[in-house]
């Protein structure tokens, strides 16, 4: 039976984990210094020597910053700020270690609408889960106006330094979160960590520049409605030096609250009604920094004898796309026609996936190594010809394991791929460097392989040469689903900056599409000609004139180059796919009303596929297609359609999916994320699903990704769609895909955590001043948004979720393994609390946990109160004061509803007018 799920009225529950999981980042920290911390500016940015010697300015003061906030434990060393392949008027060094946009730590960019120019982190994880990334614009490093409204750039950055670092959020009132809460006194208190920071209730119209002090609204006890707590500018005497992440703003305030007993003025505040009590169970911020693993275990302890924090910045440029393609042609290959799969994926690739602008090398290996094209950039004739060197390959009679493969073959030294890609001598130039440059730094090499190792001399002994020449390696796994092969090559596949997968050859499954579509984005911030997915399907058609249907919507941010790939078995069948307009493209000359350009198609007998490209832009709305059997036996495939962004002038909607750790080696779920976006703006109300499957069975898992800030979503509405997944059916390798369909019509607030906003100066002695900005600049923040296409039509997206494996403890059916997901939007409110009566009414809302993390139904709650410091409650729940079923006006303790549900209890409790009152989670 299930343990019940405690509800603490004055407590927020934690999260279930707090671990570092492996971010993109490649800024590592050793003896005090961050090294390679990457500032990457983006392509649409014009060229301005200004905004170089601003970062430069800004990121020397916030390494100082950093040293003093870390109390002498960590500064930046060394810095890259890479500039776009576009900019041509200064003189910048070659991006040779792999640098690249996507694994930036900070992007310097247009405004995002919900943020304006302030900066902030995007957070898609829980507490001590790193960041994607900060995002500060052009304008907010160059201009000095900004400081007025987040105070010095380099607290600023430390703030969201800590944001994407170690995970820790926002400990001030940040949007739907209370300004003011009720303390242990019933006294109405600005939301902030420490309580010490003096300041004021202020009601101020920016309009006018008048301020008056602010009321108490006799229903709540709180401040009426439009107050705003002003901290002093200066904290006087011995005040405070915390909290950087509560108003960074504020001159004396260089560090981060704690828990120390000793230091009382800078005490962490459990009362606060913020994102960081809410999320961290009420842990401090720099508590939460020691668990992380730049400190955890005494790392990077205090250095007192480092005098100089400046770091060394260097300007390097991003260099073209490239791309290796590396093709296992062994004899295994041949088996489950694997090197038709492969040559499909490859096919696509070049012709269709690569942007325009990339360039393209292809190698092969079995016994040996061959070279079989230069690194050349894609056009119509390139494209073409790489496909026909790709077709052209075939599985050799010599079947062999990884280690007669690319990993001795291609990486170790000792024979010839390895010296492809890192000896001069050899073909390496024309390969990965391209017959006129002179690094593989920036380049991408895409494996695709069914083997593995089985003999020296091992991956791991060309290790280090890989990861030291900036070439990012990617590997595709092709049916090759135990999770203890080649885990080396998984690990060197994340190092290096890129990601690996599994695929399955099944004539059903079309994954391995998926992955190289991924694979083919070029990660340089541009996506103005990078292809999207928007539909998959597996079909199966049982005996002559069997007949399968589908629809595809395309929406008015794509259209151009739209792609139809049908597979099948053995036989070719007939396709119709008719466009919204009512005319048909097909391969049967009798179809009826035709389209003016058809025939289109491309289909290919040997490899069993037909390829459909819509001339021109493609009609928005609904397509739809029908794919009919010319054979008697069953045949089975698949359907894949593409497209790309329809001009220059359009944001397009994209999905980018995340999991919080790729190796699970204990009894724990996976986290799933999924970002759904039409430029920064979220897409709220889609229905988002991810696809899991146990490669070992083929066995597939739907799972309903949710925006609802319940269970392993950490905030409501802001297009992060998160998920618990647990349901392992075999320690092994899981790939996922993302499905996603909605509207165009969008509304909310980006995900991220923008530093405070100084309303003002205020002086000890009264005086206030407000921001000359007045409110221009203050985040958006929870500001409904338009749709910024100003459409509301249909889309779908499909991407990759990339693979993880498990290699846990089996879970069989009936163990109870996993316990409810932690309650992290609890509310509760009192609802008569200007009335000092010997009982009264609190309102708690929640949603309602599962009897396995957020799914199913628990056994029962179990609700306590306390008179005294809510912290007596995390410590010892037992400690209060029992809720009894008879105390319950509205609600059963007994009968909790399914996970996820909206959960309200209404309940009378004694001597309520001398408990701490409440707060509301949002």
């Amino acid at each position: 039976m299930r343990n019940p799920m405690p509800v603490v009225l004055t407590v927020l529950l934690g999260v279930l984990f707090c671990r570092n999981a492996c971010c993109s980042s490649r800024a590592a920290l050793l003896n005090n210094g961050y090294d390679e911390v990457i500032i990457a500016i983006n392509p649409s940015v014009p060229e301005d020597p200004a905004l170089l010697e601003s970062l430069k300015g800004m990121v020397i003061a916030s390494s100082r910053s950093l040293f003093e906030a870390t109390r002498h434990r960590a500064f930046f060393r060394s810095v890259k700020i890479l500039v776009p392949e576009s900019w041509t008027n200064g003189t910048y060094s070659a991006a040779t270690q792999g640098e690249s946009y996507s694994l930036a730590d900070i992007i310097v960019a247009e405004p995002n609408p919900s943020f304006g120019y302030s900066p902030y982190t995007l957070q898609y994880g829980t507490c001590g889960q790193p960041g994607q990334y900060i995002h500060v614009t052009p304008d907010y490093v160059v201009s000095s106006e900004y400081i007025a409204d987040t105070g010095e750039r380099s607290k600023v950055m430390v703030h969201e330094w800590a944001h994407l670092r170690w995970g820790v959020f926002d400990e001030g009132p940040t949007a739907g979160y209370p300004a003011f809460y009720l303390d242990g006194n019933n006294k109405a208190t600005g939301t902030r960590c420490p309580a010490t920071i003096a300041g004021e209730n202020i009601l101020v119209d920016y309009e006018t520049g008048n301020y008056t002090t602010c009321e108490i609204d006799s229903a709540t006890l709180l401040p009426e409605a439009g107050c705003v707590f002003t901290p002093h500018t200066t904290q006087i005497g011995d005040g405070p030096s915390s909290s950087i992440m509560s108003y960074q703003f504020v001159q004396n305030i260089v560090s981060f609250c704690h828990s120390n007993d000793s230091d009382p003025i800078n005490l962490h505040n459990q009362l606060a009604p913020n994102e960081q009590n809410r999320l961290c169970n009420q842990r401090s911020t720099w508590d939460v920094i020691l668990e992380s693993a730049d400190f955890r275990d005494d790392n990077n302890p205090p250095n007192e004898s480092i005098i100089d924090t400046t770091p060394t910045i260097s300007v390097v440029q991003t260099l073209p796309t490239r791309f290796v393609l590396v093709m296992d042609v062994s004899g295994s290959m041949a088996t489950n026609d694997r090197i038709t799969v492969m040559q499909r994926a490859a096919g696509l690739f070049v012709t269709d996936f690569a942007s325009d602008a990339s360039q393209v090398g292809l190698v092969s290996f079995t016994t040996a190594a061959k070279r079989l094209s230069e690194l050349r950039t894609l056009d119509d004739n390139v494209r073409n010809e790489l496909r026909g060197i790709i077709d052209s390959t075939a599985p050799d009679s010599y079947t062999l394991q990884l280690s007669d493969k690319v990993y001795k073959r291609v990486w170790s030294s000792n024979y010839p791929v390895f010296r492809i890609i890192f000896n001069n001598d050899a073909c390496f130039r024309k390969v990965l460097k391209g017959p006129n440059q002179e690094y593989a730094g920036g380049g991408q090499i895409i494996v695709l392989t069914d083997g593995e190792e089985n003999r020296s001399p091992w991956v791991e002994d060309v290790y280090d040469n890989v990861t030291a020449s900036g070439a990012r390696l990617c590997t595709v796994f092709l049916d090759l689903t135990s999770s203890s092969a080649n885990q080396i090559m998984t690990d060197l596949s994340i190092e290096s900056g890129c990601s690996w997968f599994v695929a399955s050859s099944s004539t059903q499954s079309n994954e391995i599409l998926s992955n190289f579509l991924l694979l083919s984005q070029s990660g340089d911030g541009n996506d103005v000609d990078e292809t999207v997915q928007i539909h998959t399907a597996s079909i199966s058609l049982t005996g002559f004139g069997a007949q399968v249907t589908g629809s595809v919507q395309i929406d008015s941010t794509i259209g151009e180059h739209t792609l139809f790939l049908f597979t099948w078995t053995s036989n070719q069948p007939d396709i119709i796919i008719a466009s919204p307009t009512g005319c048909e493209f097909s391969n049967i000359a009798s179809s009826l009303n035709a389209c003016p350009d058809q025939p289109i198609h491309e289909c290919d007998a040997t490899q069993r596929s037909c390829k459909f490209t819509i001339p021109g832009t493609a009609t928005t709305g609904q397509w739809t297609y029908s794919v009919t059997s010319t054979a008697s036996a069953t045949e089975d495939g698949t359907v894949t359609v593409t497209s790309r962004p329809r001009n220059d002038s359009v944001s397009v909607l994209t999905v980018e999916s995340y999991i919080a750790a790729t190796n699970i080696t204990t009894a724990e779920p996976a986290l799933i994320y999924a970002k759904v976006s039409n430029g920064f703006d979220p897409v709220l109300g889609a229905n988002v699903t991810a696809v899991i499957t146990d490669t070992s069975s083929n066995t597939e898992i739907y799972l309903q990704l949710l925006d609802n800030g319940a269970g392993a979503d950490i905030r409501t509405d802001d297009g992060i769609y998160s998920r618990y997944f647990y349901q392992y059916s075999s320690q092994g390798r899981y790939s996922v895909r993302i499905l996603v369909s909605g509207s165009l019509s969008i509304t909310g607030h980006s995900a991220g955590s923008p530093a405070a906003f100084n309303p003002g100066t205020l002086y000890p002695n009264g005086t206030f001043i407000p921001n000359p900005n007045g409110l221009s600049n203050i985040p958006n923040v929870g500001v409904t948004n338009t749709a910024s296409n100003g459409t509301g039509d249909e889309f779908n997206r499909v991407t990759s979720g990339g693979s993880f494996s498990y290699t846990g403890p089996t879970i069989t059916s009936g163990m109870d393994v996993f316990g409810p997901n932690p309650i992290t939007e609890l509310s509760a409110t009192q609802i008569n609390a200007s009335v000092a009566q010997n009982s009264s009414f609190i309102q708690v809302y929640f949603s309602a946990p599962g009897d396995d993390l957020d799914v199913g139904t628990t056994s029962y709650y179990a609700i306590r109160y306390t008179n005294d410091s809510s912290s007596l409650l995390l410590n010892d729940f037992d400690s209060g004061t029992a809720v009894n079923q008879q105390d319950v006006v509205t609600g059963n303790l007994s009968s909790p509803q399914e996970a996820l549900s909206g959960e309200i209890f209404v309940i009378e409790i004694s001597h309520m007018g001398e408990m701490t009152p409440k707060y509301s989670w949002p």
